[in-house]
């Protein structure tokens, strides 16, 4: 190891302690201090918060630096949309008339709105199935980030550091629930810009002094065919535009704002910090990529700049480092956080947690966590193989498995904005619909393990996946609502 790696090292075990050392802050009264900070954050929490969890599951390893090569420019495409799903849902929530103290989950919006009970416990099963992979697929990036140090690389030292990571994040997040969170957020955003704007510097640099020339007809050559690319495009856009209203922790952070206006005033303040964290690092990359540097993994992008004879690039290499590897811990405590909350709203368990006492309550929270730990084990021992030879395909599962439920969200809320009664499904028609979610998800699954006999390849075997599911799904809710407006008609 060289003085460099001690640098890095030491930086990232200081980040690590003011994640600790945040969720001392806030004493903890209930259930809903712990999940939604008793609903008093301001407008700059939610603005970083926001930001730094959009691009922390992409921005500290392989989809922004092996993802340049595959989607070039277009990669700018998945923050532009992301961002406007973002407006879109705090508009409709401020047009719909909500109160953000009203929100808790997607699985109790849904079934207050229905009155249904079975759809939303499959609400809740997708949901946190979806968090509890991409807990996976941060705690093993930053697995493979911490063995980055190491001459063996075997599986038993990168499941020790993947562990380790999953203990950590559990610690500050129960001691400090949703306000570790957002604390935790403005941390690891302020890091996040450091770290890319620090990327920007280092290609300008590397591009004057080696003088190379930049093609710059070569940043739209892409490493992908017209099918692909268009196919993502559509999937991205409706994914994007459309997650903010199926994903838990968009609905936790709103719920944990005083009002919406002040979600809307936060998002206001960050969107240049989110063009800043999304465009730098794209542009820096494809920069790169034009003047003959490719990066194939997290080590040869590390090694760029530790091996550098330029002293700021080599000494950039420890704020990259902290940067990217603090990142993880925004995507990661947020899935956790959700993936607790998603078990404990009305149609779970809400009612058993409300009536335990704090010791009881800790003993079911230990359980929680050692459950967890078993379930990301064996998605680790199942997965670890998958992520590293078709990451991409991984990240499309993991968003996929939301973007079923998406049909039904844009039903209700269409339904809040025109000032609709509330949409009351029959017994039938639940179990329908709850059903009809099931058979997509399977149909997803399968089309992720199987969609090479169909002819398509690993990636478009999801995203093909995914839109059916969501046609189907959408399908079976349109054929529930007809019959049932049917059937009111005539009985008039």
């Amino acid at each position: 190891m060289e003085f460099i790696d001690y640098i890095a090292l030491v930086g990232l075990f200081i980040s690590g302690w003011v994640y600790i050392a945040l969720a001392n802050e806030e004493k903890q009264k209930g259930v809903d201090s712990f999940f939604y900070n008793s609903h008093t954050t301001k407008s700059n929490r939610y603005g970083t918060s926001m930001a730094a969890a959009s691009t922390s599951l992409a921005t500290v390893v392989l989809f922004f630096i092996t993802g340049v090569g595959h989607f070039g420019v277009f990669l700018l495409w998945c923050g532009v949309s992301y961002f406007a799903g973002q407006v879109l849902l705090l508009w409709t929530i401020k047009s719909a008339k909500i109160e953000t103290s009203q929100l808790t989950t997607v699985s109790d919006f849904w079934s207050d709105v229905t009155s249904t009970s079975v759809t939303p416990k499959i609400f809740t099963l997708l949901t946190a199935t979806s968090f509890v992979f991409m807990l996976f697929l941060e705690l093993y990036i930053g697995s493979q980030i911490l063995t980055f140090f190491f001459d063996s690389k075997d599986s038993i030292i990168t499941f020790f550091c993947f562990i380790l990571l999953l203990l950590l994040v559990a610690v500050y997040v129960l001691r400090g629930g949703m306000h570790a969170v957002f604390k935790s957020d403005l941390w690891q955003y302020t890091l996040m810009v450091i770290a890319v704007l620090v990327i920007g510097f280092c290609t300008l640099i590397y591009t004057s002094e080696t003088e190379v020339l930049v093609d710059l007809t070569s940043l739209a050559t892409l490493e992908i065919d017209n099918f692909e690319l268009i196919l993502f495009l559509i999937w991205v856009t409706i994914q994007n535009l459309t997650l903010p209203f199926t994903q838990l922790s968009s609905w936790q952070r709103l719920a944990s704002m005083k009002n919406v206006d002040c979600a809307i005033s936060g998002l206001k303040k960050i969107a240049i910090g989110f063009i800043i964290l999304w465009l730098a690092p794209v542009v820096a990359l494809l920069v790169l990529k034009s003047s003959g540097l490719q990066f194939g993994n997290i080590e040869d992008f590390f090694n760029f700049f530790r091996d550098s004879e330029n002293i700021f690039i080599y000494f950039s290499f420890a704020l990259i480092f902290i940067g990217f590897s603090s990142a993880l811990f925004s995507t990661a405590d947020s899935a956790f956080i959700a993936t607790l909350l998603a078990f404990t709203d009305k149609n779970t368990f809400l009612k058993t947690v409300e009536r335990k006492n704090k010791g009881e309550i800790t003993r079911i929270l230990t359980i929680f966590v050692l459950t967890l730990v078993a379930v990301e084990s064996l998605l680790f021992y199942v997965f670890e193989v998958q992520v590293g030879n078709a990451y991409l395909s991984v990240v499309y599962v993991i968003f996929s498995q939301l973007s079923l439920i998406a049909p039904h969200m844009i039903i209700v809320m269409y339904r809040k904005l025109r000032g609709l009664p509330n949409l009351i499904l029959s017994k039938v028609q639940d179990a329908t619909i709850a059903c009809s979610l099931i058979l997509c998800w399977t149909l997803l699954f399968y089309l992720n393990f199987y969609g090479l006999d169909w002819g398509l390849n690993q990636n478009n075997s999801v995203i093909v996946g995914s839109l059916l599911g969501m046609l189907f799904s959408g399908g079976a809710l349109a054929f529930s609502i007809t019959v049932q407006a049917q059937q009111i008609t005539l009985e008039k």
